[in-house]
């Protein structure tokens, strides 16, 4: 039996309703070199019982390989399972709530075989709602790039990172061992320290310009809390923190993604002090996630009146409305 080329793999907790819209699009492949790894990380019975029962109900011949953990292991440990339940040239993240059409990744496959890249990062599509409106892509470079330059990589993506799970593609036997990616763990981007990792030392990057995958953003996501973002941004900026002690040559990456947050980490910090939980002022002030430069700002902002950070939360609320309507007065025009 030949090896299968890609892995979708996708770590599950507690998601059955909006997973099964990729199975149903990916689930039975006969011809295709592909297959998909689930990994339960102890979701509850009904959730288990139920994705257990679909797959078997509706994918007898089924490219699906299901499995779940024995103990809770978390969102990056998971990450680390999923690699290792891969029988396939390449891992590709995607999350429960994730979409790619089979004719995406088919051709997806075709580069692969075309180019073979130790890392891939892919462009997607943004949706806010389920019924596909709304939609954004991720970034304006729809080109499709090929390299084994840091520096390069740095400005094909236009100074982003695959921080969104199915950005991210690797070659499966380079996947860094667990001393590496254990030093990710409780970062929320295990995966993305991998592909730093893969990048800083074997650098034959792929750049898929065309969006490949759909994320959702639901309403009432982690983007709702105030608790959640604070932690998922200091995961990030955790996260390149450490892939820079670890490789110095990733240094115009971790300069750009310092500057680029700027903006992120004063209104972070503003909302975290209207929230008036003095833990997440704290995260915010940690000196082995951020500069000095980040840590004088939420200081500043401790400091600040509440009525002065009330209105640029609400100047900052007008100001996207603003922008909203007028990017769509200009879509309906053309």
């Amino acid at each position: 039996m030949l090896r299968k080329v890609v892995s979708i793999c996708i770590p599950f907790y507690n998601g059955y309703e909006t997973i099964k819209l990729i199975l149903d699009e990916l689930g039975n492949n006969d011809q295709v070199n592909y297959e998909i790894v689930i990994s339960d990380d102890c979701s509850n019975e009904v959730e288990s019982n139920s994705l257990r029962n679909y797959i078997e109900t509706n994918f007898s011949n089924s490219n699906i390989r299901l499995y779940r953990n024995l103990n809770n292991l978390g969102m990056d440990l998971n990450f680390q399972k999923c690699v290792e339940l891969s029988k396939s040239d390449y891992c590709w993240f995607m999350g429960q709530d994730d979409f790619i059409y089979k004719v995406k990744l088919i051709k997806v496959i075709s580069l692969l075989e075309k180019y073979n890249p130790n890392i891939v990062y892919l462009n997607y599509e943004v949706q806010r709602t389920w019924n596909y409106s709304k939609k954004f892509i991720h970034t304006d470079n729809l080109n499709l790039e090929i390299g084994n330059n840091i520096d390069y990589f740095h400005k094909a993506t236009r100074g982003n990172l695959p921080h969104f799970l199915p950005s991210l593609l690797v070659k499966s036997s380079l996947w860094p061992d667990s001393k590496i990616v254990s030093l990710f763990y409780d970062t929320y981007f295990a995966q993305l320290g991998a592909f730093l990792h893969i990048l800083a030392t074997q650098s034959n990057w792929l750049y898929i310009g065309e969006p490949m995958s759909i994320g959702s953003i639901p309403e009432d996501g982690w983007q709702s809390s105030v608790e959640k973002k604070i932690k998922i941004y200091a995961g990030f900026m955790k996260c390149i923190k450490i892939s820079y002690t670890l490789y110095p040559n990733l240094n115009n990456i971790y300069q750009y993604q310092y500057y680029k947050n700027t903006y992120q980490h004063l209104s972070l910090s503003i909302e975290g002090k209207l929230s008036k939980k003095k833990k997440l002022i704290s995260i915010l002030k940690d000196k082995s996630i951020f500069t000095s430069y980040y840590i004088f700002i939420t200081k500043i902002i401790q400091y600040t009146p509440y009525f002065l950070l009330e209105f640029f939360i609400k100047s900052r609320k007008v100001y996207f409305k603003l922008t909203n309507l007028h990017n769509k007065l200009k879509r309906d025009i053309t």
